[in-house]
């Protein structure tokens, strides 16, 4: 992703014109940063490249191999897994809460049953 003022540098044209530019793009091209910029994506970038005709600057950015997109790819199932793990985990977890949850219920219950017959018996006593 890039910010408009990237682009504009890129393409060698004012950041105004550039703005103009992004603004006439797709929405599926645009996307905001963290600090809340509009930035365009690589395939909006690409996209502007082509509408501009000048497709050779894009050469300077290197589009990831196959090899480091399928070590992405292993290590994003890696943590797909990882996450797995954690939320099966959180899940028993979860369920043996619940178990006790039940049974405090139910000792509460029990003991509440007692004191009323404790206390009815002291009435007629």
């Amino acid at each position: 992703m890039l910010t408009v003022k990237e682009l504009a540098e890129l393409f060698g044209i004012s950041r105004q014109a550039m703005r103009k530019h992004a603004d006439n793009l797709e929405p599926t091209y645009l996307a905001k940063n963290s600090q809340g910029y509009k930035t365009v994506l690589w395939s909006g970038v690409l996209h502007l490249a082509d509408k501009l005709g000048r497709a050779e600057l894009l050469e300077a950015f290197e589009l990831p191999d196959a090899a480091s997109s399928d070590s992405i790819e292993t290590k994003l199932f890696a943590q797909l897994q990882q996450k797995d793990a954690q939320i099966e985990q959180l899940q028993s977890l979860l369920a043996q809460q619940q178990k006790l949850l039940d049974q405090q219920q139910q000792l509460t219950l029990q003991a509440n049953k007692q004191i009323l017959l404790l206390t009815s018996q002291e009435h007629f006593s």
